[in-house]
Parts: structure tokens; C-alpha cells; sequence
């Protein structure tokens, strides 16, 4: 792993409702295809989603849920920003299950000297 990698950590609350419809859409094909066209066009990488157990406090909101994207440099957010595939991607990622209720955190690990 690269040190200059980033990550975008997107915090969401779901949609009343909409919890077990979304978590099917995260395992279909057609979020597979949106995911992989997106890094292909920006070699941003969606690593991980997870769902919260229990929130701990409400500093971030209470978000039902995180992502954490791997943007591998500065120069893929700037294709990011220019993608087709970012309109198509939050089109049916966000619109239908999130909408407006989300935060994103940007975050760079820190190798620790050993």
C-alpha cells in the first residue's frame, strides 16, 4: 500500500425502510459493475462497507452505516470530480437509500515507526 494513499470514509444514514432493500443492492451485480467501472475510471477502490451496531455517541450523527474508499492519490480525486461514472455511481448508490443524510471524512494511515 502506497504511502500517499487517502482514504474517504462516508458516514450515511439509510432511508426509513430502506435497510434490507440496500443491503441487497450491495450484494447485486449491478453494484458490482457501478464499483468496478468507478475505479477503473479513477482507481478510487471502495474497500469496505460496515453497518453500525451500536452507536457510541453522536458526534458523527448516528450514521446507519460507513464506507471507506481507498483513493490511491491526488491526481484520482481530480478524475473523481471529471467521471461519468461518479454521477451513475451516487445516482443509484446514494439517491435511493441515503439521499442527502451523509458526511464525508477524509483520512491517511499513518505508517508508525517501528
Amino acid at each position: 500500500m502506497d504511502a500517499l494513499t487517502l482514504y474517504w470514509i462516508l458516514g450515511y444514514k439509510i432511508k426509513e425502510g430502506k435497510a434490507s432493500e440496500f443491503g441487497e443492492f450491495l450484494r447485486s451485480q449491478r453494484f458490482k459493475s457501478l464499483r468496478e467501472k468507478l475505479q477503473t475510471e479513477t482507481g478510487i477502490r471502495i474497500a469496505e462497507t460496515y453497518f453500525t451496531v451500536e452507536p457510541s455517541s453522536n458526534e458523527h450523527g448516528d450514521y446507519d452505516a460507513w464506507d471507506i474508499w481507498e483513493v490511491p492519490n491526488y491526481a484520482a480525486i481530480d478524475r473523481y470530480v471529471q467521471s461519468k461514472a461518479r454521477l451513475e455511481f451516487l445516482r443509484e448508490y446514494l439517491g435511493p437509500y441515503v439521499g442527502t443524510s451523509y458526511k464525508w471524512i477524509t483520512a491517511q494511515k499513518q505508517e508508525f515507526l517501528k
